[in-house]
């Protein structure tokens, strides 16, 4: 339920906090704790994305988006950030990064009730603000988006949570429906790819799987299909946690890992979710990257 904190330290002390993690008495302390040693966990950045975004200047626009920097892609994986900001810029918008708590996903998962509601009060209240001055939400985790546009609504319904809700995206539905709209200005490469999607199952039953496979598409060189999977079997926690950790493998294993594993090698494994990457990653070798990395690959 604290991850966000862990991973705080984790960085603070990267790369040796790397390199402790895979160590025997690291593994014997994960598995005291209940986490199963044969899963590793994901690698600690030596430097966050908020220090990256802090450290530079950024392009000004009358057109501005609020990004919601959720615990993995600041902590671990901050590249997507940098990708998505790049992308943000490069379509004419301003990138503001919101004073957030974690979403609370990890806590609500754990039944940490009354932690959850406080870090749903703090976004809530901050996030409102944004609103109220015509940002539009942008997160990247399916999971932690969808605490903004479903959970909190039942966790702390009112007008001001309705209202974040209804300006809250995905990277890919936001930049989804500017296409739509006619308002997106992206130029691209030529370069070649072909794309394997994985859909999330928050991304799959709130938002469907059509704006992942409009934006990945969007170059006219990128051919994206959509994976015909269910449960990568990790399901945040879940599949780290031992005494849960085989059957997380068998749910991966019926219809998502054998396809990966069977792909070319050429071919470009995307996934929106961070559980569904180490999945793929811990169980088959071969990394999945997020829509915002895989886009930035193709801009002019």
């Amino acid at each position: 339920g604290n991850i966000e904190t862990v991973n705080r330290l984790g960085c603070l002390f990267a790369p040796l906090s790397n390199w402790l993690s895979g160590t025997a008495p690291s593994k014997a302390i994960m598995d005291y704790i209940g986490i199963s040693p044969d899963r590793t966990l994901p690698p600690f950045a030596g430097r966050t994305f908020e220090r990256w975004f802090s450290r530079r200047h950024g392009l000004q626009s009358d057109k501005k988006i609020v990004m919601f920097a959720d615990t993995y892609l600041n902590y671990n994986y901050p590249v997507i950030g940098e990708s998505a900001t790049e992308i943000f810029e490069a379509a004419g918008y301003e990138v503001v990064l919101a004073d957030k708590r974690c979403c609370g996903r990890p806590m609500l998962t754990g039944g940490m009730m009354t932690e959850v509601k406080a870090n749903a009060t703090y976004n809530v209240d901050q996030l409102s603000e944004y609103v109220r001055d015509g940002f539009e939400i942008v997160g990247f985790e399916p999971s932690c988006v969808s605490m903004l546009t479903d959970d909190y609504l039942d966790l702390i319904p009112g007008e001001e949570t309705r209202s974040v809700a209804e300006h809250s995206h995905t990277f890919e539905t936001f930049l989804s429906k500017l296409n739509a709209d006619g308002q997106l200005e992206l130029s691209f490469t030529d370069a070649e790819k072909t794309i394997l999607v994985h859909g999330h199952c928050h991304q799959k039953a709130l938002y469907g799987m059509g704006a992942s496979l409009d934006v990945l598409n969007l170059p006219s060189g990128y051919s994206a299909t959509a994976i015909d999977s269910a449960c990568c079997g990790m399901a945040g926690a879940f599949g780290f946690e031992k005494e849960h950790y085989e059957i997380s493998k068998q749910i991966g294993e019926q219809r998502l890992l054998s396809v990966v594993r069977e792909a070319d090698p050429g071919v470009e494994i995307v996934a929106a979710g961070l559980s569904c990457r180490e999945q793929i990653v811990q169980s088959t070798g071969r990394a999945a990257r997020h829509p915002a990395e895989v886009l930035r690959d193709a801009l002019a």
